[in-house]
């Protein structure tokens, strides 16, 4: 594997609309090219630690897997290099926290399981081995002060299991009173203080969805009975996320439907303790300012119509849409809250049959990742109501084929700052009092080199690292008439550092 380091000159966007001098600052970068045997590069970032490139090899006679763990300082100057040489060719999970990233390795058929820790201080690997039960779906673990959390679906119904590394204690976590068609949401940790959250997603029937939340302190020990949050016949929940908050409650957002299916017409943000409700307040995504600015003009003002002919009839214009929802961040007594807008797109495919020997051209349609459009930032008092709201576009070029979450949040004093990565650009925006405060756009994968042609960049995401740093990461194909013959393209795997 061929790295190159290369040392980016420093560049400057400034932008005439705002009144404030933007600047990005893309400083150091890193190729790895993808011409031997090693695949699947992963960064992995421990803030002041540096950051792990993770990549792996199969040597085909012994079917060993070769795991490759690069650790870089903050200046992206390597620093060791360890490999490790598995024969589980299982699926492969990972997890990091402040100093470790943990590779899973799951076998669906047995249940067993195989945990490398990798330690990024000093390099050192411990590795663990247990089983859980066979044929967990939807198969996830974290780690908290070694213990495992592992969750997912088995034999129709929610799983959850934690295990003791240090005394090879699994228990597995019951849950009762649950629907058939109860299934674990999410499993994460959140700070503040620091806790593990179990979330349930309970279907009662087709109008009726509630979500249990499980908190688990950093022992391990489930620090009260599942707590209850539902909503009501006008507006069923569809999503479902979760903070600690400072004063010993819990916040939760997410978005409501007032029908059945998976499109929502709107946000949810509730404060609750284990046996009472502080508040919930439900909010049209109509009621956020902008929302429909991601639109052509001539949509806007169609939805605008819409929306008055029902006011005057007495009624409230409801849109369908799908948004994945960030974790609220409290916020001197106020709560921030993120939401990406995306929808699902497909295309058609032709494929040919033969019938009796005669050949039959037919097609299907296929499904072909998820659009995200736009994005929400709001602010909201201690009881739930609206200080300011903004929408920006999003539009973003790459469609993953899974739902996931592209901005960093970033807050300081007043202002909220969001990036995301779009191809071969870095996008910003930051918001005081839900006014736009900056705005920056500017195309941050730089190669270094005056004389490369960039062919395409896929998979681009941004990620913030330390400070006012962060790591963009993705695939490029890259071409140079100037380099020597079979050298003019290269492949490779980049890891820029930006600073904001």
């Amino acid at each position: 594997m061929k790295i190159l380091f290369k040392h980016i000159a420093i560049f400057f966007l400034v932008f005439d609309s705002v009144c404030v001098l933007s600047q990005i600052a893309q400083t150091k970068r890193l190729e790895i090219e993808l011409k031997d045997e090693y695949e699947g590069q992963q960064a992995f970032l421990f803030y002041k630690n540096g950051l792990v490139l993770y990549s792996k090899r199969i040597e085909p006679a012994s079917k060993i897997v070769v795991l490759k763990f690069e650790n870089f300082n903050t200046d992206l100057q390597k620093i060791s290099e360890k490999e490790i040489a598995t024969e589980n060719q299982n699926a492969r999970y990972f997890y990091t926290d402040s100093s470790t990233l943990w590779v899973m390795h799951y076998d669906y058929t047995s249940g067993d399981f195989e945990l490398l820790a990798y330690n990024v201080e000093n390099q050192s690997v411990r590795k663990n081995y247990g089983s859980i039960l066979k044929k967990v779906k939807n198969f996830s673990f974290i780690v908290e002060n070694d213990i495992v959390y592992f969750s997912g679906e088995a034999k129709k119904e929610p799983y959850i299991a934690t295990y003791k590394l240090i005394s090879e204690h699994l228990e597995k976590i019951t849950m009762e009173g649950l629907s058939k068609k109860a299934l674990v949401y999410d499993v994460t940790k959140v700070d503040n203080p620091c806790q593990i959250h179990l979330q349930i997603k309970n279907k009662v029937s087709k109008k009726e969805i509630e979500y249990l939340l499980v908190p688990f302190d950093v022992s391990g020990k489930q620090i009260s009975k599942p707590i209850l949050i539902e909503g009501d016949k006008e507006h069923i929940l569809s999503s479902f996320s979760t903070s600690s908050l400072q004063s010993g409650n819990y916040i939760a957002a997410g978005t409501y439907s007032n029908k059945s299916g998976d499109l929502a017409q709107g946000i949810y943000i509730t404060s609750f303790g284990t046996y009472s409700n502080e508040f919930k307040k439900y909010y049209n995504f109509l009621d956020f300012n902008n929302f429909t600015s991601y639109l052509s003009e001539k949509g806007q003002n169609r939805i605008l119509k819409k929306q008055k002919k029902k006011e005057n009839s007495g009624q409230e214009l409801s849109l369908d849409y799908t948004m994945v929802v960030h974790d609220i961040k409290e916020h001197k007594g106020n709560y921030i809250f993120v939401g990406e807008v995306y929808y699902a797109t497909y295309r058609t495919e032709r494929y040919t049959t033969y019938i009796n020997g005669m050949a039959t051209t037919q097609t299907r349609r296929v499904f072909d990742g998820y659009q995200y459009t736009h994005a929400v930032v709001a602010s909201f008092d201690k009881l739930g109501n609206i200080i300011w709201s903004n929408t920006f576009n999003m539009w973003l070029s790459y469609k993953p084929f899974h739902v996931k979450k592209f901005i960093s949040v970033g807050i300081k004093d007043d202002k909220v700052s969001l990036l995301f990565a779009n191809g071969s650009q870095i996008k910003s925006i930051s918001f005081i009092n839900g006014e736009i405060a900056e705005k920056r756009e500017v195309d941050y994968i730089q190669t270094g080199n005056e004389q490369d042609v960039l062919k395409w960049t896929s998979g681009s995401e941004i990620e913030h690292w330390y400070e006012n740093n962060f790591i963009s990461t993705g695939f490029q194909k890259i071409k140079n008439k100037s380099e020597k013959i079979g050298e003019k393209r290269r492949r490779v795997y980049f890891i820029n550092k930006v600073e904001y």
